[in-house]
């Protein structure tokens, strides 16, 4: 009987936990298309809150995610119908190295392996 369970509906089950993000990541998605009840369960969410490139909001709090603005030219190379801009991928690849090599201390060591980058282009994932 499904009717005791409001995460489940027919053949639609709703998956509520979050193990690998923080809240504050995840507070837009839980709003947005979850009804607020999208939480964080992971262990580690707060493993790099000390890192010096997170700033600190209005209220104080410090949240694990950086928007980095890049005015860089996007291009298209003549065999592929996908896009990639070189600025992005240097400025990405300055976060990579800084978070491969941190130093400050409480903040746990991150492998190459742990590390996503998400980009909907092709092209900037194999430059």
């Amino acid at each position: 009987n499904n009717s005791n369970n409001s995460n489940i509906r027919g053949d639609f089950f709703k998956l509520v936990d979050s193990y690998r993000s923080h809240p504050s990541i995840l507070k837009l998605y839980s709003s947005v298309f979850y009804n607020n009840e999208l939480k964080s369960v992971s262990k580690n969410a707060d493993d790099m809150l000390n890192w010096k490139e997170f700033k600190r909001d209005e209220n104080g709090d410090i949240h694990p995610i950086i928007f980095h603005h890049c005015v860089g030219e996007d291009k298209k190379d003549a065999d592929s119908p996908s896009w990639y801009n070189e600025l992005e991928i240097t400025t990405i690849g300055e976060y990579i190295d800084k978070i491969l090599n941190i130093k400050e201390n409480k903040i746990i060591k991150v492998e190459q392996k742990e590390i996503t980058i998400l980009t909907p282009y092709y092209k900037q994932v194999k430059k």
